[in-house]
């Protein structure tokens, strides 16, 4: 069920905000700052490489700063449901056959023909 709340308050960098959002349940995620309230900001100033976002609001600049995780980590299927527990920030599924043979550097399988169309598109 999606709750709407009208003139919602949370503080950031001792610095109050205020908004219309929608509650969701999505694990141990604080907040989304969604489209509706980031053009509410004017310029914001985006670093995709560093995982930062600079905006001024008030008389102060914020600047946000994401977790850098460097390491890739692979997980069979068995351990998905804890990891999604612990609000992974991305996950990137992979489907194999189980005649697949893996080691710890690669994974070797045979790929299926690519359809046409798809080939296609791909080319």
């Amino acid at each position: 069920m999606l709750l709407y709340v009208q003139n919602f308050k949370w503080t950031l960098h001792s610095t109050e905000f205020q908004s219309e959002v929608y509650l969701l349940p999505l694990g141990s995620c604080d907040l989304v700052l969604g489209v509706q309230w980031l053009s509410t900001l004017g310029t914001i100033k985006w670093d995709f490489k560093q995982l930062k976002m600079e905006f001024s609001y008030g008389d102060r600049v914020h600047i946000l700063r994401g977790i850098k995780e460097t390491k890739l980590q692979l997980m069979s299927h068995e351990g998905l449901p804890k990891a999604l527990q612990n609000a992974g920030h991305l996950f990137m599924l992979q489907s194999l056959p189980q005649e697949t043979k893996s080691s710890q550097d690669s994974v070797h399988t045979t790929l299926p023909a690519v359809a046409e169309d798809m080939a296609t598109l791909l080319g």
